[in-house]
C-alpha cells in the first residue's frame, strides 16, 4: 500500500497517510460530479453525457441509451442496466420521475416520465 506525507508550505510534514487509492493531480475546476480518471490514458477527462432517452407504450417505460452497470431509480426501485436498453414495467399510469448514474465515465441523468 502506497505511503504518502502530508507535507504543508513550510516543508513540515503534518502527518503520514496510507491508502490503496490513487492520487493524480488535478486542476482546480476538477470535480467527483464532471470529471473522472480514465486508467487506460491515466488523464483525468470530463464525463461524458447519459443520452438516456425514454418511451412509453401502456405501463411500460423502455430506456435507451443507459450505460452499462448503471444503475436506475424509479420511485425508490433500482435496478442495475445490464445492456444499454432496459425496460420497466409500472403499476400504474403517472408521472415517474428516474436516474440515471453510477457510472464514473458517465454524468448523472434524470428525465421525467409521464405513464
Amino acid at each position: 500500500m502506497p505511503i504518502y506525507a502530508i507535507v504543508e508550505d513550510d516543508g513540515t510534514i503534518s502527518r503520514v497517510h496510507s491508502t490503496p487509492d490513487l492520487y493524480v493531480e488535478a486542476s482546480p475546476d476538477v470535480t467527483d460530479a464532471t470529471h473522472y480518471y480514465d486508467r487506460d490514458s491515466r488523464e483525468i477527462r470530463e464525463k461524458l453525457p447519459a443520452e438516456v432517452s425514454a418511451s412509453v407504450d401502456g405501463l411500460t417505460i423502455t430506456l435507451v441509451g443507459v450505460p452499462v452497470g448503471a444503475l436506475v431509480d424509479i420511485r425508490g426501485h433500482r435496478q442495475q442496466a445490464e445492456s444499454d436498453t432496459l425496460t420497466v414495467e409500472v403499476d400504474a399510469p403517472g408521472q415517474y420521475d428516474i436516474r440515471v448514474h453510477g457510472v464514473p465515465r458517465y454524468l448523472d441523468a434524470a428525465l421525467t416520465v409521464e405513464v
